[in-house]
C-alpha cells in the first residue's frame, strides 16, 4: 500500500508539472495599433506590428493568438476555407492551416498597400485568393491555399486598388484601357478588361467597390448601386459632402458595412472626414464627433454592434445609435514598441518613443512619466544604470544622442554639454564597471565612446572602428576578460569584422577576425559567457570560441537556422534572442532549449534577465516576461539553504531556516503572480496555506539578503 501511495503521489506531481508549465505573459503597457482584422464567427482576429491577437468578448480584451509569426505590420488578414492569409508589409504573404496560430511564408515580397492615402486587402474572386502588388503592376492568384501563386501583369493605368465581386474584378482606370476613363471589369482574373460603367457619366471616378449580398455598391462622392454584376449602375445619392477644413469633396478610401450603414473615410493624413450612408439617405452624412481631422488611418471595421476606427493615435469606437467616437480599450494587446528596458529586483524602467515608463509590479500597473528637464516629444532610446544613476539616451534637437542622468528612478533628469555625442540616438549602452560604453554609428561610420556615471563623455574610442563597407555600424558589443569585443556589420555589405579594444589603455581597435574558415562571414550579435565568446551568425546559427576569437566552431544543437539578435548571460545559463523566439543554453550543455512556446511574434530584439524573470523585447512590439525557472532550475537560483515539508502539501507547510532573523515567505503561482505573503522570525515556521487548487506553486523565501525559490505541489484544499 505504501508503494502504491508513493507511485500515486509521483504520478500526480508529474501530471501537474507537465500541465502547468510557465508561460510568457505581456508586461509592457497594453496598447498598440490595430492594422487589420478578420472575423471568425463572433470572435475577432486583429493584426498588429507584433503578432496576431484574438478577442472573444466583442473587442473588450485581447489575448495573443499567433505563435512565432515574423514581426512587422500585418496589414491584411483573410481566410478561405481552412487556410488563413496574412500580409506583412514588405515581407510577403504568410499562410496558416491551424486557425491563424502558426504561419509559413507563401509569397515573398512587398504586397498590398496601407498608408495615409488608402489600403488594399487580400481578397477572393471565384475560387481563387488574390493580392494586388503594391508598386507592381501585377495581380497574384492562388487556388491551392497559397502553395503556389500565378502572377498576371495588368495595365499600369488601373488605379491601385482592385476589388472583387463574385467572379469579377473591378478597378478604376484613368485612360489607357479604353476610350474613356471609368470603372472597368474583368471576368477572367485580369486577362482582359472592359468598361463597366453603364449609367455613370463618362469618366466617373470610383474610389472603391463594395459587395453586400448580391448587390454591388461603387463609392465616390456619390453612391452607385448595381444589381446585374456591375453592367449597369443607378445613382443612389444626390447630395455631396465637403470636408470641413479644405472644402474638398468627400470620397472614401476606407469603408465597412455594419448591416445597416456603409461607413467610409476619405484618404490623406489631414482634413480627415468620417461619413456613413444607409438606404434612403440623400448623401453621405458626417459622423466626426470626437475625432481629430489629422491622423493616419489603418482600418475601419464593424464588430459586435459597434464600428471601430483604428488610427495611429489609437482605436476609436462608436455605436449606431449615438455617433460619438471614443477611445476603445486595448487590454491585453501588447504591441506598443518599446526601445529598451532596465530591470532590477521589482523595479522596471522602459523607454518607448516618446514615453518613459516605470513600474514596481510589471504587468499590472505602469506609470508614464514626463521626465523633468527633458524636452517634450523627444524620442527615448537606451537606458542603463551605473552606481546609483540611471542613464537615458535621448534624441536631441539636432538629431544626435544626448544622455541624461537620474537618481530618483526617472522623476527628474540632468544633462550637460559634455553629454552630447556624435552618434545616432538609437545607440546601445554597455556597462563595464563604473564606465558606460556607448556604441552604434554616425553618418554611416561606426562610433563608440566611454562615458562616466552621469553620462558625460570621457573618451572617443572610434579609432580603428571600421568594417568592409561605407555604411557600417556596431550592432553588438561585449566585455570579454576585461576588454571590449564588437562586431562591425554594414547595411549594404553582409560581411562582418570582429574587433577588440584593450580596456582601459587601448588606442586603436585591433582586428580579431575577418574570415572564419577562410570565408567572409556575417554576424549581428556577440557575447562573452564562461570565458568563451559566442557569435550570432547573420545567416542563422551560433559559433563559439574558447581562444578569444582566434578560432570558431558551430554550436547549433536544438537550432534550425534561427538568426540570433542578442545574447544575455544568466548565471549558469546563456539566453539568446533570435528572429524566431528565445533559446537557452545551460552550462555544460551543447543543445539550445526553445523557450518560445506562447510568444505571439518570432523576432525578439533584446533580452534582459532579473533574479526571477527573463524579459523579451519584441520587434515592433512590447515586453514579455517568463518566470526564470522555466528554463533554469529553481535550485540554481538558491543562495539560502532551507528545508520544507510536506511536499505535496495540503493545508499547512513547515519551513526550517538556518537562523531566526526576519524572513519573508511569498507564495506564487506558476506564472509568478503573488498569492499570499507572510513574515516570521524563527528557525521553524508553519505556514497556513490559503485555499488553493491542485497544481504546482512557488515559495519564495528571503532572509538576511539571501533568497531561494522552491516548487511546492498542492493536492488542493478546501479551507
Amino acid at each position: 500500500m505504501k508503494k502504491f501511495w508513493l507511485v500515486f503521489v509521483y504520478s500526480i506531481c508529474l501530471i501537474v508539472t507537465l500541465s502547468a508549465q510557465p508561460q510568457w505573459v505581456p508586461v509592457s503597457p497594453f496598447g498598440g495599433e490595430i492594422r487589420s482584422v478578420w472575423q471568425v464567427g463572433s470572435d475577432l482576429l486583429v493584426g498588429t506590428g507584433a503578432g496576431i491577437y484574438k478577442s472573444t468578448d466583442g473587442g473588450l480584451t485581447y489575448k495573443e493568438h499567433s505563435r512565432g509569426i515574423p514581426s512587422g505590420d500585418i496589414i491584411s488578414l483573410f481566410a478561405s476555407g481552412n487556410t488563413y492569409f496574412a500580409c506583412i508589409r514588405d515581407k510577403g504573404i504568410y499562410t496558416s492551416t491551424d486557425g491563424g496560430i502558426t504561419w509559413a511564408l507563401s509569397l515573398k515580397g512587398g504586397y498590398l498597400r496601407q498608408d495615409g492615402f488608402g489600403r488594399s486587402d487580400i481578397q477572393q474572386v471565384g475560387n481563387s485568393v488574390f493580392v494586388r502588388g503594391y508598386n507592381v503592376d501585377s495581380l497574384y492568384f492562388t487556388d491551392n491555399g497559397g502553395q503556389s501563386w500565378t502572377s498576371r501583369k495588368i495595365d499600369n493605368s488601373l488605379f491601385n486598388n482592385t476589388y472583387s465581386a463574385g467572379n469579377s474584378l473591378f478597378a478604376y482606370s484613368f485612360n489607357a484601357l479604353g476610350a474613356q476613363a471609368g470603372l472597368y471589369r474583368s471576368d477572367n482574373q485580369g486577362q482582359t478588361w472592359s468598361l463597366s460603367a453603364g449609367g455613370m457619366p463618362p469618366g466617373t471616378f470610383i474610389a472603391s467597390v463594395l459587395t453586400i449580398n448580391d448587390t454591388l455598391f461603387a463609392l465616390n462622392k456619390h453612391i452607385w448601386r448595381s444589381v446585374d454584376g456591375g453592367a449597369n449602375w443607378v445613382q443612389m445619392t444626390t447630395d455631396t459632402l465637403k470636408t470641413p477644413t479644405y472644402n474638398n469633396t468627400f470620397s472614401p478610401e476606407w469603408f465597412t458595412y455594419d448591416g445597416t450603414y456603409i461607413w467610409g473615410q476619405n484618404g490623406g493624413n489631414a482634413d480627415l472626414t468620417l461619413a456613413r450612408w444607409k438606404q434612403g439617405d440623400s448623401g453621405w452624412k458626417p459622423v466626426n464627433s470626437g475625432l481629430n481631422s489629422l491622423g493616419n488611418t489603418h482600418i475601419i471595421y464593424s464588430h459586435g454592434g459597434k464600428t471601430y476606427l483604428s488610427r495611429k493615435e489609437g482605436l476609436y469606437s462608436t455605436s449606431q445609435a449615438a455617433v460619438n467616437w471614443t477611445l476603445a480599450p486595448l487590454t491585453g494587446l501588447n504591441a506598443i514598441p518599446v526601445n529598451d528596458i532596465f530591470v532590477e529586483n521589482s523595479l522596471a524602467l522602459a523607454t518607448s518613443a516618446p514615453q518613459f515608463l516605470t513600474t514596481t509590479d510589471p504587468g499590472t500597473q505602469w506609470t508614464q512619466k514626463n521626465p523633468v528637464n527633458i524636452i517634450d516629444d523627444q524620442p527615448f532610446y537606451s537606458i542603463a544604470k551605473i552606481g546609483g544613476n540611471y542613464i537615458l539616451g535621448v534624441k536631441d534637437v539636432f538629431g544626435v544622442l544626448e544622455t541624461y542622468a537620474s537618481t530618483d528612478q526617472g522623476n527628474t533628469w540632468t544633462t550637460a554639454s559634455s553629454n552630447v555625442y556624435d552618434i545616432a540616438p538609437a545607440a546601445s549602452f554597455l556597462v563595464r564597471g563604473d564606465s558606460l560604453i556607448i556604441y552604434g554609428s554616425y553618418g554611416g561610420t561606426p562610433a563608440a565612446y566611454i562615458a562616466g556615471n552621469t553620462g558625460q563623455k570621457i573618451q572617443d574610442i572610434s579609432s580603428g572602428l571600421f568594417g568592409w563597407s561605407f555604411d557600417d555600424g556596431v550592432p553588438s558589443m561585449t566585455v570579454h576578460k576585461g576588454d571590449l569585443y564588437c562586431v562591425i556589420t554594414g547595411f549594404s555589405s553582409p560581411f562582418t569584422k570582429i574587433r577588440k579594444w584593450n580596456f582601459p589603455s587601448g588606442t586603436f581597435w585591433e582586428t580579431v577576425k575577418e574570415k572564419i574558415d577562410n570565408q567572409f562571414f556575417g554576424a549581428y550579435a556577440i557575447s562573452s559567457w564562461k570565458d568563451k565568446l559566442y557569435l550570432g551568425m547573420a545567416g542563422g546559427g551560433v559559433k563559439v570560441s574558447d581562444d578569444d576569437g582566434a578560432s570558431w566552431t558551430d554550436l547549433n544543437g536544438g537550432l534550425s537556422g534561427e538568426t540570433p539578435n542578442a545574447f544575455q548571460p544568466a548565471g549558469d545559463s546563456l539566453v539568446m534572442a533570435t528572429d524566431a523566439g528565445v533559446f537557452l543554453l545551460k552550462s555544460g550543455n551543447n543543445t539550445w532549449e526553445n523557450l518560445s512556446e506562447n510568444l505571439p511574434v518570432g523576432n525578439i530584439r533584446k533580452i534582459q534577465v532579473s533574479p526571477w524573470y527573463i524579459w523579451a523585447l519584441t520587434e515592433n512590439g512590447g515586453v514579455w516576461r517568463l518566470p526564470r525557472f522555466a528554463g533554469v532550475d529553481v535550485d540554481e537560483l538558491s543562495s539560502l539553504e532551507v528545508n520544507f515539508y510536506p511536499n505535496p502539501a495540503k493545508d499547512i507547510l513547515t519551513v526550517e531556516l538556518p537562523f531566526a532573523s526576519s524572513a519573508t515567505f511569498t507564495l506564487l503561482d506558476i506564472q509568478g503572480k503573488r498569492i499570499h505573503q507572510w513574515t516570521f522570525s524563527d528557525t521553524k515556521i508553519t505556514l497556513n496555506l490559503p485555499p488553493l487548487d491542485a497544481g504546482v506553486y512557488l515559495l519564495k523565501i528571503e532572509q538576511g539578503g539571501r533568497s531561494t525559490v522552491k516548487k511546492v505541489v498542492m493536492g488542493g484544499n478546501n479551507r
